[in-house]
């Protein structure tokens, strides 16, 4: 009982340390590499936010979801 007690504790403090690195990595901002020029076609700002997006089926073994992009050829 008590070696149970442990290995769920154990797990417990695994998933929450799991879970607060990959939140921690998420929230990181995509910064530009010394070595670029000074300008940059692309807005690393805002290439650092995700999209908006709906999920079309959460209950099969693979998910889908539709996310707002750019205009196609736009």
């Amino acid at each position: 009982m008590n070696l149970l007690r442990r290995s769920r504790t154990f797990l417990f403090f695994f998933a929450c340390s799991l879970l607060a690195s990959g939140l921690l990595q998420a929230a990181d901002l995509i910064t530009a590499d010394p070595r670029l020029p000074e300008t940059t076609p692309w807005d690393l700002k805002a290439l650092s936010q995700a999209p908006s997006f709906e999920w079309v089926d959460q209950t099969s073994p693979v998910r889908s979801l539709i996310y707002q992009g750019l205009e196609y050829r736009g």
